[in-house]
């Protein structure tokens, strides 16, 4: 059985939109302080967001290009996490998921998507 692009796009929508759900109750209520001081919390969070990152790096050409953020700062993003684990910087893992521009528009168009 063979899946559609669009099939597909909307799985990784599906997969993007349930990680971040799940990356939002790992940081629900924490202050950076705590976030830098607990290395569990640093890991499954960065794990999530490699998760959404990945689903991310494999939405189709179309879907990319109706979603008009910049690509190659997700893609290294994601490639620092899943390549170079142990050189991921908290600090910047907190930054990413407290929002920074293009990380919000990729969740909000994955909502919108599903």
């Amino acid at each position: 059985m063979s899946f559609s692009a669009r099939d597909r796009d909307k799985e990784f929508c599906r997969s993007i939109v349930e990680a971040f759900n799940y990356l939002e109750r790992y940081i629900e209520g924490v202050s950076k302080i705590e976030f830098l001081a607990d290395p569990k919390t640093q890991d499954a969070t960065a794990m999530r967001l490699q998760q959404i990152l990945e689903c991310a790096t494999k939405l189709s050409p179309e879907a990319k290009s109706r979603l008009q953020i910049a690509w190659p700062s997700l893609v290294a993003m994601r490639n620092k996490i899943s390549h170079s684990y142990v050189d991921v910087d908290a600090e910047i893992v907190w930054e990413v998921i407290q929002g920074l521009d293009e990380f919000k528009k990729l969740i909000e168009w994955s909502k919108m998507n599903i």
